[in-house]
């Protein structure tokens, strides 16, 4: 793939290269909002073969993974994208979650307080079903702050 800010280098294309929008660098979208936006929703298809595979699983077992494997795929997305980006494919993601464990638990219709409680931590007696609609903008929040500290300590503690 090939990507280019500038039209000129969207012209002139190396052979055996596509143009692109956006590009995927260690796992996060580079490019305008839109165009990382749309990847972002194409990779929706993929996420909701997972949850819909899960059901198939023993339920112990299906949960294990789901708390593992399923809410820890987005974990990366929320930090590393803006949550304009990000919101659409959350939103869809934190459905395909509650989906899962509502056929694993055998709910039909969750209550708010269900649902309040399963989106506890596992240590605080919920089961980690995080809703990250409702987390993306701070996990972005600190990713962002993180990736500015300097290697000695809090930006705080830099004297000038």
């Amino acid at each position: 793939e090939w990507m280019s800010a500038g039209s000129a280098g969207r012209k002139h294309v190396a052979e055996g290269y596509t143009a692109v929008d956006a590009i995927k660098v260690l796992g996060a979208y580079i490019g305008p909002d839109a165009a990382c936006r749309a990847l972002l929703l194409k990779q929706k298809a993929k996420v909701a073969n997972f949850f819909r595979r899960l059901p198939l699983l023993d339920p112990d077992i299906a949960s294990a993974l789901l708390q593992v494997s399923g809410i820890p795929r987005v974990s990366y997305i929320a930090r590393t994208h803006r949550p304009a980006v990000s919101a659409e494919y959350l939103s869809s993601f934190d459905a395909c979650v509650q989906a899962a464990w509502c056929a694993l638990a055998g709910i039909e219709s969750p209550s708010e307080s269900t649902l309040a409680l399963a989106s506890l931590s596992t240590s605080a007696g919920g089961m980690g079903f995080i809703r990250w609609t409702e987390r993306c903008r701070h996990a972005y929040a600190a990713s962002l702050e993180s990736s500015l500290l300097p290697p000695h300590g809090p930006i705080s503690n830099v004297k000038e």
